[in-house]
């Protein structure tokens, strides 16, 4: 059985912060796309904050995010 892809459709950050628990809690999700506005002038705090959870996320310049 191939894993499904969860891709938040809302615009909040609220949102996606909580896509990772609910990939957590359902085994059949096997990765989530979440939004992020890019264009905000706190992206990298945002970033910065989900990056524990997320990894490989990447600022509208190019920046990476750092992960722990």
């Amino acid at each position: 059985m191939s894993d499904a892809l969860v891709v938040q459709c809302v615009t909040s950050v609220a949102e996606t912060r909580g896509l990772p628990a609910l990939a957590d809690e359902n085994p059949l999700i096997g990765a989530v796309v979440g939004w992020a506005d890019l264009t905000s002038p706190a992206i990298d705090a945002v970033l910065a904050a989900t990056a524990t959870t997320f990894y490989g996320l990447t600022s509208a310049d190019g920046r990476t995010a750092p992960c722990s």
